[in-house]
Parts: structure tokens; sequence; C-alpha cells
């Protein structure tokens, strides 16, 4: 949008002050229209994940949610993204039956078992397998 350039074009000319202004106005006017996926994206781009996050969740995209989570995690982000709200991501891709989205999340935290569950239920196999290898777990022969 205009201001989301002028914004920009304010902040490259050293208007600091005038370029933060003009970039909550946009965010303003962004909320105000149900725009809540460019919110999460500017959030995500400014480096403030929980923030993005919370406007991904609030505009019904709890697979953007995941993967700004797992973004902030995978880099080398500050990604203490509150457990509550892990919790809330994890609830929103279950009812939407993103399994295999959740299990990536899982695996992202570290939390290999849940993975393991979410890939299964989802059908991705494949995924699971995978998760097994990497855990160098050896399978019973036959």
């Amino acid at each position: 949008g205009r201001l989301d350039m002028a914004g920009a074009f304010a902040s490259s000319h050293g208007n600091k002050e005038h370029a933060e202004l003009l970039t909550r106005e946009f965010t303003e006017w962004l909320k105000n229209t149900g725009q809540e996926e460019r919110c999460g994206e500017m959030k995500q781009a400014e480096g403030d994940f929980s923030g993005a996050v919370k406007f991904y969740l609030k505009g019904g995209l709890p697979g953007k949610a995941a993967a700004c989570v797992i973004s902030a995690v995978s880099g080398s982000h500050d990604s203490s993204i509150d457990p509550r709200v892990i919790d809330e991501i994890v609830d929103s891709l279950t009812r939407a039956r993103l399994f295999t989205t959740c299990g990536s999340l899982f695996l992202a935290l570290g939390r290999t078992d849940a993975a393991m569950d979410a890939f299964v239920t989802g059908d991705a196999f494949g995924k699971a397998t995978s998760v097994l290898k990497s855990m160098h777990c050896a399978f019973p022969k036959s």
C-alpha cells in the first residue's frame, strides 16, 4: 500500500520518526480492514515473531503461524514464544486437520514424540520414517 511505501521511503531518507508513524497508521488500517495476514507478515519481517503469530491466528491462519514459529526456531532469532500460544497453534492446526504441519512444528520445537504422533495421525508416514531415521532408531528385522 501507499502508506507502507511511504514509511519505507521516509525510513530510507533518515526520517525514522515519520516512518514509524506511517508504519503504525498502515498497521492500524490493515487491522481495521481485516488484513491480519499482512499485519503478521509485517511483524515477521520486523523480527516480531510473537506479534506475527498472534495476527496469523487471529486471521485464521494456523499454518502460517506454525511456519513463523518454525522459522524463528530454526533461524538465529529469539524464539521465546509463549507456550500457551504454541498450544493455541497446535489446537488450531488439529481442528483444521493440518497434522503434517503440526508434526513439523513439534519437530522444530524438539518434541519428537509429539511430532511422530502428528505425522502418523496425518498419514505422513514418509515424514515419520524420516524422523525415525534421523533419531538413528534401528528397525526390527523380521
